[in-house]
């Protein structure tokens, strides 16, 4: 998605001539709010704080552990349009909450950004997919002369805490060429749950709230001839009616692990003598991070026995194991690494009155999450043999000796990769004259190539390690979309918009959308505008590409408690699903009406009135 050189007096976006909605955050402003994470400084706007989230306190495989997403409107990632310079960037290579694919906010350092335009308004018809409820463009700095350093700490105590960061940003210039480096530092310590207090317990009954403590207890229960069977060394007050015995995994969480970033941006830019430009933008960026979990949640799926025989077991006869987890084992525990690279090429110039500008990019994230043998991965199999040598006794929640619990558990891996190779190239103008005035007009063309993977341990797949979830996906596509479009002056501060586009996708088709909108100033103080818009989201490569995965959910399993009366309590079960190769594109349309009062330059005040409708929405479907 190319930058277009705007015409409109109030432009959010540079390819946006009459914006409806604008909101702009500048350098001076994001240094005053003294944020060092770009998801910090968007959850608390308005527009974007309802859906904007962090990934850095989940400790599960079912979202990318220590990524960061912007919201608008509330509507949720996936149906906000991030930029980078007015360019599209690759997605996570781990999608958040399995099917969600986004772009990591994270990999975006708050020192390298000169504003961020936010459009609150639908823009399919100017920036195709994903942009149903608007568009968040990142400006970075650019056109620097000079070396400035900054550097910064901050810290709590009680429970304690720190995050230091640091920055570089240098640059040149000379009359035909400008150079441009910044280099971004970014660390922050561990607040574990068990620091938090009544934030860090699953039990929030005493506060008000719901007891999600899971039913895989520790100690937990057992099915004797066939019948359920708590263990007898179960607390009393973790013991529920229907015979389970409730843990509670909170503590054992990361409210916020331990992180990370380093990342430099150069951007480059040279004026030959025929005043054609040739630009270069890159980046790359390395993120650590952790993510935990109390230790692994078994249940009946995992085919567990006791024999008779076992020396620890207090019913003397071969057992079934229903739900159990193995605390001695440890709390689990991800090591995550995230490298991203973006490289932008292109030229822009003039010709015969219009300006134009043609690109290329390609762009990369590549994500790892790791854990060794000491990080409480425990492999069924093995805990089985271990089980019916004799050596590991799952009764009573007693502390087996670690010589056995190396027998149990085992390293893993999972890697993923999105990869995005695109080309654009537009021109911008006077399209013919109107009146005493001029129509304004934009187009342009693109083509764009992705593709993820999603690669689990070769132990999840074959089902080894249990209670944690599984995560499989592979996928690419190819789209082009042509688009237009014309500023239209109707009368004195009185403008229309006019815009269309049309994209083809490779796997589910075809797909245009308009958009209309009218902006007049009858004052210097006075601004209203209104718009309407269609919008479409493609189908997240996440989503058509994935595998059987898992996922663990709390409900009540009322068909269970109807057929047999036991657990009729909100319980954790995993839930098994894959994606769908068929999907088509989900549709949306917007129309908003707003007014503007701004007596002075430092202040303003604005009312809107919005809608947003969403059509043949992706969901999960469960039977």
């Amino acid at each position: 998605e190319g930058p277009v050189n705007a015409v409109s007096p109030n432009p959010v976006t540079n390819r946006d001539f009459t914006s409806a909605l604008a909101k702009n955050i500048d350098a001076s402003m994001i240094e005053g709010m003294g944020y060092e994470n770009l998801q910090q400084l968007l959850e608390r706007m308005p527009s974007t704080g309802a859906g904007t989230f962090s990934t850095r306190n989940n400790s599960q495989d079912s979202t990318a552990n220590g990524a960061a997403a912007v919201s608008l409107r509330g509507m949720g990632p996936d149906a906000t349009l991030v930029l980078i310079n007015g360019r599209r960037v690759a997605i996570s290579a781990f999608a958040e909450s399995i099917t969600n694919s986004f772009v990591d906010i994270n990999a975006i350092p708050v020192s390298a950004i000169e504003r961020i335009d936010i459009l609150k308004d639908g823009a399919s018809a100017i920036y195709g997919s994903d942009a149903v409820a608007g568009v968040v463009n990142v400006i970075l700095k650019n056109d620097f002369d000079g070396v400035e350093l900054s550097a910064g700490y901050g810290g709590t105590t009680g429970p304690s805490y720190d995050e230091t960061n640091a920055s570089m940003l240098w640059g040149t210039s000379s009359e035909k060429a400008h150079a441009t480096v910044i280099v971004d530092y970014f660390n922050n310590s561990r607040l574990a749950s068990s620091e938090m207090g009544r934030f860090g317990t699953a039990n929030q009954e005493p506060y008000g709230g719901m007891d999600f403590r899971s039913s895989r207890g520790y100690p937990g229960y057992f099915y004797v001839d066939g019948v359920k069977t708590i263990d007898p060394d179960c607390p009393p007050e973790n013991a529920t009616a229907s015979g389970s015995c409730l843990f509670d995994y909170g503590p054992y969480g990361l409210t916020i692990p331990a992180a990370e970033r380093v990342g430099m941006i150069g951007q480059f830019d040279y004026t030959f003598n025929n005043d054609i430009t040739a630009f270069m933008e890159f980046a790359v960026q390395h993120n650590t991070s952790e993510a935990g979990g109390a230790a692994t949640p078994l249940d009946e799926d995992a085919g567990l026995t006791v024999p008779g025989t076992h020396p620890n077991n207090p019913f003397g006869q071969d057992i079934d194991i229903g739900r159990y987890r193995p605390v001695d084992a440890g709390a689990r525990r991800w090591d995550i690494e995230s490298d991203t690279l973006r490289i932008v090429a292109g030229l822009r110039g003039e010709i015969g009155g219009y300006e134009w500008e043609a690109s290329a990019q390609k762009g990369r994230s590549k994500s790892e999450q790791s854990g060794d043998q000491s990080q409480g991965w425990v492999r069924v199999d093995w805990l089985q043999e271990q089980i019916d040598l004799g050596n590991y006794n799952p009764f009573g929640g007693v502390t087996n000796p670690q010589s056995v619990i190396d027998q149990i558990t085992t390293s893993l891996v999972r890697r993923g990769e999105s990869r995005m190779t695109s080309y654009d190239a537009h021109i911008t103008g006077e399209a013919f004259d109107f009146g005493n005035d001029v129509v304004m007009m934009a187009a342009g063309v693109e083509y764009r190539e992705e593709e993820v993977s999603d690669v689990p341990d070769i132990q999840f797949q074959r089902g080894l390690i249990f209670g944690t979830e599984s995560v499989s996906a592979q996928a690419e596509r190819d789209q082009y979309a042509v688009y237009l479009e014309l500023s239209i002056p109707l009368a004195d501060q009185l403008e229309l918009q006019v815009a269309g586009r049309y994209d083809h996708y490779s796997d589910f088709g075809s797909t245009t959308n308009p958009k209309i909108a009218l902006r007049w100033a009858p004052s210097d103080d006075i601004t209203l505008r209104a718009s309407w818009a269609q919008g479409f989201r493609a189908p997240s490569l996440a989503q058509i590409g994935l595998g059987p995965s898992q996922k663990s959910v709390f409900f009540v399993d009322r068909y269970r408690c109807q057929s047999t009366g036991l657990d009729c309590e909100s319980l954790d079960y995993n839930i098994e699903f894959a994606g769908n190769p068929d999907l088509e594109a989900e549709e949306s349309e917007s129309w908003n009406i707003g007014a503007i009062w701004a007596p002075m330059q430092e202040f303003g005040v604005s009312v809107d009135v919005w809608s947003i409708t969403q059509d043949n929405k992706i969901d999960e479907q469960q039977f």
